[in-house]
């Protein structure tokens, strides 16, 4: 956990030195709203997705569509920490700290910037499981949510291809 913090840590440095360059005032606030000042880059229907950027750091934040914050995460270099923030805080799963769940249904991306992609689906107890994982490098034959802790990162998916019944 320390290790993971520390890494954190290099991740802010190297983002406060790149700067906010590309990013417009709106990007840069407004996380944690329910409605936030920023352009919703949702890919579903079903849910509003914002992007702010601030000293390098990327953020995504999901709202449902009664405008309730669901989840955070930030992402810079490769590196994914998933925020404490929203209903669903505490069922995001990240290549560094990925969860382990029962068999998913519903699987669907929100969001994907072409580095990072965002995908909920519905646990067997009707609860929303978020991932969090690089856009690119999926094997069909995973599932981020549910896949044991020591597999490489270039094993993560896209959740609508993994298989429901391959929790473990």
């Amino acid at each position: 956990m320390k290790m993971r913090h520390a890494l954190f840590g290099v991740l802010l440095l190297v983002g406060s030195l790149f700067g906010t360059a590309g990013a417009t005032a709106l990007e840069q606030q407004g996380m944690g709203a329910a409605r936030p000042a920023t352009k919703d880059v949702s890919q579903s229907p079903r849910w509003h997705v914002y992007r702010f950027i601030r000293d390098g750091i990327n953020y995504v934040q999901v709202n449902d569509l009664g405008n309730q914050v669901r989840m955070g995460v930030a992402t810079a270099n490769g590196l994914y920490l998933a925020l404490p923030m929203g209903s669903d805080a505490g069922s995001v799963s990240t290549p560094d700290v990925p969860m382990r769940s029962g068999p998913l249904s519903h699987a669907e991306v929100v969001y994907s910037d072409g580095v990072t992609q965002v995908a909920v689906a519905v646990n067997g107890k009707g609860q929303y499981v978020w991932s969090v994982m690089p856009a690119a490098g999926c094997d069909p034959n995973d599932c981020p949510v549910t896949r044991i802790q020591a597999a490489p990162a270039a094993a993560l998916c896209d959740p609508n291809d993994c298989p429901v019944s391959r929790a473990q």
